[in-house]
Protein backbone atom coordinates (compact mmCIF):
# COMPACT_ATOMS: atom_id res chain seq x y z
CA UNK A 1 0.00 0.00 0.00
CA UNK A 2 2.67 2.20 1.15
CA UNK A 3 4.67 1.50 -2.61
CA UNK A 4 0.91 2.57 -4.67
CA UNK A 5 1.14 5.84 -2.57
CA UNK A 6 4.31 6.48 -2.88
CA UNK A 7 3.88 5.98 -6.63
CA UNK A 8 1.10 8.01 -6.90
CA UNK A 9 3.04 10.97 -5.62
CA UNK A 10 5.79 10.40 -8.04
CA UNK A 11 3.34 10.30 -10.93
CA UNK A 12 1.44 13.73 -9.57
CA UNK A 13 4.88 14.81 -8.89
CA UNK A 14 6.21 14.05 -12.80
CA UNK A 15 2.42 15.61 -14.14
CA UNK A 16 3.14 18.82 -11.89
CA UNK A 17 6.77 19.14 -13.20
CA UNK A 18 5.70 18.37 -17.20
CA UNK A 19 2.77 20.83 -16.49
CA UNK A 20 4.99 23.91 -15.84
CA UNK A 21 7.45 22.74 -18.06
CA UNK A 22 4.45 23.41 -21.50
CA UNK A 23 3.41 26.34 -19.77
CA UNK A 24 6.97 27.67 -19.91
CA UNK A 25 7.26 26.63 -23.65
CA UNK A 26 4.26 28.41 -24.46
CA UNK A 27 5.25 31.65 -22.74
CA UNK A 28 8.61 31.61 -23.90
CA UNK A 29 7.12 30.50 -27.57
CA UNK A 30 4.20 33.53 -27.36
CA UNK A 31 7.31 36.52 -26.99
CA UNK A 32 7.69 36.33 -30.83
CA UNK A 33 7.11 39.24 -32.88
CA UNK A 34 3.63 39.64 -34.29
CA UNK A 35 3.05 41.23 -37.79
CA UNK A 36 1.75 44.88 -38.23
CA UNK A 37 -1.88 44.72 -38.13
CA UNK A 38 -1.56 41.19 -36.78
CA UNK A 39 -2.17 42.06 -32.84
CA UNK A 40 -0.03 41.47 -29.64
CA UNK A 41 1.75 38.46 -29.31
CA UNK A 42 -0.84 35.90 -26.76
CA UNK A 43 -1.02 32.41 -25.05
CA UNK A 44 -3.53 30.48 -26.28
CA UNK A 45 -4.93 28.27 -23.73
CA UNK A 46 -7.89 25.58 -24.35
CA UNK A 47 -9.12 23.51 -21.35
CA UNK A 48 -11.07 20.47 -21.49
CA UNK A 49 -13.44 19.86 -18.51
CA UNK A 50 -14.74 16.18 -18.47
CA UNK A 51 -18.41 16.40 -16.77
CA UNK A 52 -18.95 12.95 -15.89
CA UNK A 53 -18.03 11.90 -12.11
CA UNK A 54 -16.95 8.55 -11.10
CA UNK A 55 -19.52 6.86 -9.18
CA UNK A 56 -22.08 9.67 -9.84
CA UNK A 57 -24.95 8.88 -12.92
CA UNK A 58 -25.58 12.18 -14.07
CA UNK A 59 -22.77 14.61 -15.38
CA UNK A 60 -21.76 18.07 -13.87
CA UNK A 61 -24.64 19.76 -14.35
CA UNK A 62 -25.03 23.63 -16.18
CA UNK A 63 -25.64 24.89 -12.69
CA UNK A 64 -22.49 23.18 -11.63
CA UNK A 65 -20.57 24.61 -14.21
CA UNK A 66 -22.40 28.06 -13.74
CA UNK A 67 -20.96 28.18 -9.99
CA UNK A 68 -17.76 26.79 -10.87
CA UNK A 69 -17.40 29.53 -13.44
CA UNK A 70 -18.37 32.57 -10.91
CA UNK A 71 -16.78 31.03 -8.20
CA UNK A 72 -12.96 30.09 -9.73
CA UNK A 73 -12.83 30.92 -13.45
CA UNK A 74 -14.11 34.64 -13.33
CA UNK A 75 -11.93 35.75 -10.69
CA UNK A 76 -8.87 34.11 -12.04
CA UNK A 77 -9.58 34.87 -15.65
CA UNK A 78 -11.03 38.88 -15.49
CA UNK A 79 -10.00 39.62 -18.75
CA UNK A 80 -12.15 37.16 -20.15
CA UNK A 81 -12.64 33.83 -21.71
CA UNK A 82 -14.67 31.80 -23.97
CA UNK A 83 -16.59 28.48 -22.88
CA UNK A 84 -17.72 26.34 -25.74
CA UNK A 85 -19.85 22.52 -25.23
CA UNK A 86 -18.11 19.56 -26.70
CA UNK A 87 -18.00 15.54 -26.72
CA UNK A 88 -15.26 14.12 -25.62
CA UNK A 89 -13.52 10.39 -25.69
CA UNK A 90 -10.61 8.85 -24.36
CA UNK A 91 -9.13 5.39 -23.64
CA UNK A 92 -8.74 4.88 -19.75
CA UNK A 93 -5.07 3.09 -19.57
CA UNK A 94 -5.86 0.76 -17.11
CA UNK A 95 -8.86 -0.61 -18.76
CA UNK A 96 -8.50 0.10 -22.55
CA UNK A 97 -12.17 0.81 -22.55
CA UNK A 98 -13.27 3.62 -24.91
CA UNK A 99 -14.95 6.84 -22.61
CA UNK A 100 -17.35 9.62 -24.49
CA UNK A 101 -17.84 12.36 -21.90
CA UNK A 102 -19.44 15.58 -22.39
CA UNK A 103 -16.85 18.39 -22.13
CA UNK A 104 -17.01 22.45 -21.12
CA UNK A 105 -13.78 23.77 -23.10
CA UNK A 106 -12.50 26.81 -22.03
CA UNK A 107 -10.39 29.35 -24.49
CA UNK A 108 -8.29 32.23 -22.72
CA UNK A 109 -6.06 34.21 -25.45
CA UNK A 110 -3.72 36.09 -22.84
CA UNK A 111 -0.23 37.96 -22.78
CA UNK A 112 2.41 35.69 -21.66
CA UNK A 113 2.54 36.00 -17.67
CA UNK A 114 3.52 33.83 -15.29
CA UNK A 115 0.11 34.77 -13.55
CA UNK A 116 -1.65 34.13 -15.94
CA UNK A 117 0.09 30.43 -15.99
CA UNK A 118 -0.74 30.17 -12.38
CA UNK A 119 -4.58 31.17 -13.09
CA UNK A 120 -4.66 28.12 -15.34
CA UNK A 121 -2.98 25.55 -12.89
CA UNK A 122 -5.12 27.37 -10.31
CA UNK A 123 -8.36 26.56 -12.35
CA UNK A 124 -7.34 23.27 -13.78
CA UNK A 125 -6.65 22.17 -9.50
CA UNK A 126 -9.68 23.42 -8.12
CA UNK A 127 -12.15 21.35 -10.78
CA UNK A 128 -10.08 18.17 -10.32
CA UNK A 129 -10.54 18.61 -6.67
CA UNK A 130 -14.30 19.61 -6.95
CA UNK A 131 -15.41 17.42 -9.18
CA UNK A 132 -13.36 14.28 -8.28
CA UNK A 133 -11.33 14.11 -12.08
CA UNK A 134 -8.02 12.55 -12.74
CA UNK A 135 -7.21 15.14 -15.26
CA UNK A 136 -8.26 18.20 -16.81
CA UNK A 137 -6.67 18.50 -20.66
CA UNK A 138 -5.34 21.11 -21.52
CA UNK A 139 -3.53 22.51 -25.09
CA UNK A 140 -1.47 26.03 -25.18
CA UNK A 141 0.23 27.42 -28.27
CA UNK A 142 1.52 30.93 -29.21
CA UNK A 143 -0.55 33.11 -31.16
CA UNK A 144 -1.08 36.44 -32.36
CA UNK A 145 -4.36 38.05 -31.29
CA UNK A 146 -6.25 41.54 -31.11
CA UNK A 147 -9.17 42.10 -29.37
CA UNK A 148 -9.39 45.93 -29.86
CA UNK A 149 -11.54 45.52 -32.70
Amino acid sequence: MASAVRDRKKLIACAMLLGAVLVGCAVDAARHQCAAGAGSPMVVYDLYFGRMIEGRALPVSDAEWAGFVERVVTPNLPAGFTVLDGQGQWQDPATGKTIRDPTKILIVAAPPSAQTAAAIDTIKAAYKRQFKQRAVGMVSHAACADFDG
